[in-house]
């Protein structure tokens, strides 16, 4: 017999303000079959190879804490039980994890019917959670400091490192931020690097909004300041998906912070390095 069922994507949020995150697991409640399941990666180092100062025993604890509560659901005892009408997948899962964390969070609810919630749960969980996972050693994501790292290398052959870049604090009405690489030559410049080189298709685009949001807020041009990104993009021997996430998550930067910032990937760092010898000769 077939029942309807909830489920939600559990991701892993490394760092709220950026809005980067990692899908790591699957919960879903079948009310009419006595069902509540969770499943999670079976490659916990992945959250490592994407965040690499990720606190992996805080989150590995979260996902048992979920995994218990559903075992615990649904007492083993005759089969009048049900929960309430008003039960529903988020008010379950809001009592289960600790309100002020915001390192675990939920997809929208994902809605259907099933007469197996255990393989359907399987089934989810291989979509969203295990799809790119691979067998063996997974390629290794890069970070911010990754990529401005080896563009540091470069710049360093033609400009003196330790004079010229400073940080800065850019501030709208009701937001600061602070930007770690920024010289002056007239008005202010700001080197800002960000790695899309990631394993995730959506926490690509996620990344990207986020800092569209942070500098159409910030209004770098109100404040005689000009940013320039400088993009990781993922190999070419990368998923598809990947690949194309990042291409479209450098059009949403380009199309929509047009006099804010400039966008540059990586093949064309050779520009910001004679801008930046160029400002610092002078």
């Amino acid at each position: 017999m077939k029942h309807s069922f909830q489920a939600v994507a559990v991701r892993y949020v490394h760092d709220v303000l950026t809005g980067e995150f990692l899908n790591i697991g699957v919960v879903l409640l079948c009310p009419a079959a006595r069902y509540a399941g969770a499943r999670f990666i079976s490659q916990w180092s992945r959250v490592t190879w994407t965040f690499p100062n990720a606190e992996l025993p805080h989150v590995r604890r979260l996902a048992s804490a979920i995994q218990t509560a559903c075992d615990q659901l649904y007492p083993r005892q005759g089969d009048t039980l049900r929960l309430a009408r008003e039960e529903d997948i988020t008010s379950f899962l809001s009592r289960v994890l600790p309100p002020d964390d915001a390192s675990i969070q939920f997809s929208g609810v994902i809605r259907g019917i099933s007469d197996d919630p255990a393989r359907t749960l399987a089934e989810l969980t291989s979509r969203y959670a295990e799809r790119y996972l691979r067998d063996g050693a997974e390629r290794a994501p890069r970070t911010d400091a990754d990529v401005w790292d080896a563009f540091a290398r470069k710049l360093a052959k033609r400009v003196d490192m330790n004079r010229g870049l400073s940080s800065v604090t850019l501030r709208s009405p009701a937001y600061g931020f602070d930007f770690e690489r920024a010289w002056k030559n007239g008005k202010l410049n700001i080197a800002q690097p960000v790695s899309l080189d990631l394993l995730d298709a959506r926490a690509i685009k996620e990344k990207v909004m986020a800092w569209t949001g942070r500098v159409v807020t910030l209004h770098p041009s109100k404040q005689d300041a000009q940013i320039t990104f400088l993009v990781g993009m993922p190999p070419p021997e990368a998923e598809r998906t990947l690949v194309q996430a990042a291409s479209d998550a450098v059009r949403i930067l380009g199309t929509n912070l047009v006099g804010e910032a400039d966008v540059l990937t990586e093949d064309r760092s050779d520009e910001l390095i004679e801008r930046i010898a160029r400002d610092f000769s002078h």
